[in-house]
């Protein structure tokens, strides 16, 4: 009987583990998804622990439930991204129709209708969050009432499909702690958008001498609604934004200054990594600590700007936790920037050609020279991450504009600090082609033509044929063959 009873709970436990997550997509052209899963407990998805299912003909997949805690996955799906939050055991179907401009997402199973509401929730990036909230009340006092009152309202509801037996208590401990987190971050960023005034420098417009003292008096509101002593749950979204805050905006450059010690170590563009990297393990320990020295290593490295300071930094981080589970996604960032370094010691090859930037100063005399030519044109910059993920695309790009002889032009919108980086960012990720680096003239003639003359947004790409611009907001590389398509209409 014993063995009877063994095996029934054997089996029994089994069909537990088994349970899956059923995904439908209509109208995506995509038949991969990708689902990115939480590391070491933590939400955060550029982490990309990830793994890739595709569509059958019925344009539906079964991905096996293998999540061992409770937790948000990600659903990826032709570049737009499903936040689910799963439990062990549990089965979901997923309906998402993508014919439509806007997904529609139907769900079944647990905490559907918690699911669903969260994706009606109104939270922007916390730092475009407390502008809102300024806007509609300039002083701390009533900006930090309105935050309350949604935090109190997007929390009622859940309260509300909890008592109902809609969600589960772990669904809603995860949505009451990432609204926590989130409404922390915000409130912290009330202050921090205002006391950034007082760091600019006196000629700039938006210039302010000193935080006004109900904004002063903000901090110690803030930090005592939301602490950053005791259990900390680093798996919430923005506890790494809200920590960041603490750190740098009020332990770091706040405190010294009220203290007066602010000028024996200023923050420099040489330290400022170290002064961060420090300034954390001053004021956090355990995991709390490891995932946030990580987590800031990670960020700085994605901005592909490859200072090798990060790879000094991550060097120190691994001698502390050799077995770290972030390793493996900080490991290639830094392989990256040694990579980098040594790409840049080497000579420009000879289909990249630098123009002689300094003496262009206008969109038309750039373009003169290619005249009779079709030309495809890429406005980015060095400190452009969209810009550089772009690069990805180039290999089959420089095939495909070979084979049409069509002229490829980059115009970096960069100043004259950044010209050695430019330099060597067209050798690390091989940019064949003619290179402009704008002057102040080319950079204001480029906005007036194609923006709004005061600012600019780039990635952007253009299409010119015989020096007339044919189509100002061509396709992307990433795009392929419908970029390919759109440049052939002018060959």
């Amino acid at each position: 009987m014993r063995k009877i009873l063994f095996l029934f709970a054997l089996i029994s436990c089994q069909f537990v583990n088994a349970q899956s997550i059923n995904v439908t997509i209509t109208g995506s052209p995509d038949s991969v998804v990708k689902v990115i899963y939480p590391v070491n407990g933590v939400d955060f998805s550029w982490f990309d622990n990830s793994k890739r299912f595709t569509l059958d003909a019925n344009h539906s997949v079964k991905i096996p439930n293998t999540m061992n805690t409770a937790g948000k996955i990600y659903l990826v799906n032709n570049g737009k991204s499903q936040s689910v939050f799963v439990e062990p055991g549990q089965s979901l179907q997923i309906d998402v129709d993508a014919t439509g401009k806007d997904q529609i997402v139907k769900i079944q199973g647990t905490n559907a209708e918690g699911i669903l509401f969260s994706r009606t929730l109104d939270r922007p990036y916390y730092q475009n969050k407390s502008r809102m909230y300024l806007k509609k009340d300039s002083s701390f006092a009533g900006a930090i009432k309105l935050v309350d009152k949604d935090l109190q309202k997007d929390i009622s509801k859940f309260d509300s499909l909890l008592a109902l037996k809609k969600i589960s208590p772990a669904y809603y401990r995860q949505a009451k702690r990432d609204l926590t987190y989130y409404y922390a971050a915000v409130s912290v960023s009330l202050i921090t958008a205002q006391y950034a005034r007082t760091t600019y420098k006196p000629a700039h417009p938006d210039y302010k001498a000193t935080l006004d003292k109900d904004f002063e008096n903000g901090w110690e509101v803030v930090f005592k609604k939301y602490p950053l002593t005791g259990d900390l749950d680093i798996a919430a979204p923005d506890f790494f934004d809200y920590a960041k805050d603490y750190v740098s905006w009020y332990r770091l450059m706040y405190l010294p200054k009220k203290n007066g010690t602010y000028d024996q170590d200023p923050f420099t563009p040489e330290n400022r990594f170290d002064k961060y990297y420090n300034g954390f393990a001053a004021n956090f320990k355990g995991k709390a600590l490891e995932y946030l020295q990580a987590r800031y290593i990670f960020e700085e490295a994605m901005q592909k700007q490859y200072e090798p300071q990060l790879v000094k930094l991550y060097e120190k981080f691994k001698t502390t936790y050799p077995e770290s589970p972030y390793n493996p996604y900080i490991s290639p960032l830094a392989d990256e920037i040694i990579a980098y370094h040594a790409k840049a010691t080497e000579t420009f090859k000879s289909n990249q050609t630098l123009l002689a930037s300094a003496s262009i100063n206008s969109f038309e005399q750039l373009i003169a020279p290619f005249k009779g030519k079709t030309v495809y044109i890429d406005m980015w910059a060095t400190w452009c991450s969209p810009c550089k993920a772009e690069f990805a695309f180039n290999p089959e790009l420089k095939k495909f504009l070979a084979a049409k002889n069509v002229e490829m032009l980059y115009i970096s919108m960069d100043g004259d600090q950044a010209d050695k980086q430019w330099k060597d960012m067209i050798k690390f990720y091989d940019l064949s082609g003619n290179h402009v680096r704008t002057t102040t003239s080319l950079r204001q003639d480029l906005m007036n033509k194609f923006w709004d003359g005061k600012s600019y947004a780039i990635p952007r790409y253009l299409i010119v044929k015989n020096g007339l611009i044919v189509q100002d907001n061509a396709k992307r590389p990433g795009d392929k063959d419908n970029l390919y398509a759109e440049i052939s209409k002018y060959l």
